[in-house]
Order: C-alpha cells, then structure tokens, then sequence
C-alpha cells in the first residue's frame, strides 16, 4: 500500500517540474478557460431562463455541459501530443499538437465526451435539486453583476455545501478517468471501446497510484483557491467594500488558478499512463522470457518527461 502511495506522490511531484520546464503545457486547458468563464457568466447571471420550458432548459444545459466536456477533453488531447513531441524528440509546436487531435484524435474524443457529457448532466441535475430543496426556504433573489460577484460565481464560492462537495469529488473522479483513457487515443492509436478498456485497465492496475494522485490534485486545489475564497468570506462577513480592481486581480488569479488545476489533474495521469507503458512493456519481456515478473510501477525506472530519454518512440 506505502510502496502505492509514494509512486502516487512520485507521478504527482513530477506534474510540477514539468510545468516549471515547459510553461506551454498549461496553454490549451487555459484556453478552455477564456470560454468557459464568460460562458458561465452569461448564462449564470445574464440569461433569462424564465423564458423558456423545462425541456428546454435541460436542453440547453446539457449543450451547455456536452461543450465543456468536449473542450476539456480536446485540451488534454493537445497536451499528449506536446508531451509526445517531447518524447519522440520532435520540435514543441502548439500548432502541430492541435492538428494531431483534430485529424487523429477528435472521432474518438467526440464519442467520450457524449458519454462524459450525459454523466455530468444527469449529476448536476441531481445537485440543482437537492439545492433548490435545501436552500428553497430562503431562496435569494439575483445578486448584482460586480466585479466581486463575478469572482464569486467563477470561483465557485456561490455554491458551497457538504452537497455540492460531494457532487465535486465525484465529478473530479470522472474527469480524471476520463482524461486518463485519451492517452490510449493519442499515444496508442487504440479504438475507441479498446482506449475506454486500457484506461480503466491502468486505473485498475494502479488503484493505489491514481487515489494518491486524486487526493493530492485535490489538495493542491483547495490550497489554490483558499486566498480568493478567504478574501470573499472575510469582505462578506465584515462588509468592507473593496475597489474593484481587486477583484479584477481575484479573478486573473482564479483563471490561473483553475486552469492550473486542471492541468495538474491532467498531467498527472498522462505521467502515470506514461509509467504504465514502462511497466507493460517490460511485463511483456518478462512473461516471454520466464523471468519474475513486476507486481507494481515501483519495479519500473520512472519514465521522465524531463530527463530527455524518448520514452513513446515505440508509441509514436
């Protein structure tokens, strides 16, 4: 169990000095941020939903979610294929690894994020719900659109209940499933039944690696969004007004924020999917040989993104 837990905080320490090294790799998911933040502002404080039925709603909030879920899952794409440029010693383009998901990535991706996308829709139905039952009675009506407020709705400060955080830590688990089978897209060339199979084979094999992972994204998140959610808790609770260009700074360090937890979820199981090519591999050789074969990564060198060794020239 210890040995699972320390290759868990191996995978997730190396996420950092990744980032360190190669600062484009938080490009695509903070992309997704500059759609996602005004698109949940509008619809959030802006659209009027009183206009149209509740078939309808459902509707736009499942087009709503089936974006973001394809958005998301397009971001992690093009960060396998710059890790795979580094691995395959190719030069680092942007332009190159979005064009590899479009032409050989984005069919299998499309069918994942449906499948993600009605997931994600069924439970936030269920917490839209729960939360119109337990906050019903004293229902408040729309806050003003402030700066403060806006930073308040990005952050997720809005939102927050023993319910709702449970609803996160299950939604946090499917997407961090869900980013680790696209590997098998974009470094494997696998179908889209055959990737869905090898994500949750690694998940499987490496259960103790990938809860580490989990609960240490977690962590690093909550750690990230403290300031901002003191800050509102503090000026709420005491009533002081501060100028707006704070929270123009909250909310620059929000999208930061977000995008950089996102992409710690994302590169931590694209560096354990990684360690597992090692561990199959050499799995395979030493079945074919006879030899003791290895029960867990810790039996395996540690594939390194940053030690110039072309680990998926074989994957390529």
């Amino acid at each position: 169990m210890f040995r699972g837990i320390e290759t868990g905080w191996d995978v997730f320490k190396a996420s950092f000095k990744v980032f360190g090294k190669y600062p484009i790799m938080l490009i695509p998911i903070f992309i997704v941020w500059l759609i996602y933040a005004p698109t949940v502002i509008y619809f959030k404080r802006l659209f009027n939903w009183e206009k149209y039925s509740l078939t309808e709603i459902f509707l736009i909030v499942f087009l709503i979610i089936l974006g973001f879920a394809i958005l998301l899952t397009v971001s992690c794409s093009v960060l396998l294929e710059l890790i795979q440029q580094i691995e395959t010693r190719k030069k680092i383009s942007l332009l190159n690894a979005w064009g590899e998901t479009v032409t050989k990535n984005l069919i299998k991706i499309i069918p994942l994020a449906i499948t993600w996308a009605i997931i994600w829709f069924i439970l936030t139905v269920i917490d839209v719900m729960i939360d119109a039952i337990t906050k019903g009675r004293h229902k408040k009506g729309k806050e003003r659109m402030t700066p403060r407020n806006v930073a308040k709705t990005l952050g997720g400060y809005d939102r927050i209940s023993l319910w709702t955080l449970s609803i996160d830590i299950l939604q946090k688990g499917i997407r961090m499933m869900v980013f680790l089978i696209i590997p098998a897209f974009a470094w494997e060339n696998l179908g889209f039944s055959r990737s869905i199979k090898k994500g949750f084979a690694v998940f499987k094999s490496h259960l103790e690696e990938f809860a580490t992972g989990f609960s240490l994204t977690y962590l690093a998140a909550t750690i990230i969004f403290l300031p901002p959610g003191l800050l509102l808790y503090i000026t709420g609770k005491l009533d002081i007004a501060l100028p707006d260009w704070v929270w123009f700074l909250t909310i620059i360090y929000i999208a930061f924020g977000w995008s950089y937890s996102l992409y710690l979820e994302q590169m931590f199981v694209a560096d354990l999917y990684l360690w597992h090519l090692k561990w199959e591999e050499k799995y395979e050789k030493s079945r074919l040989t006879g030899k003791d074969i290895p029960s867990g990564l810790w039996a395996v060198q540690k594939p390194s993104i940053l030690d110039d060794v072309p680990d998926l020239f074989k994957k390529s």
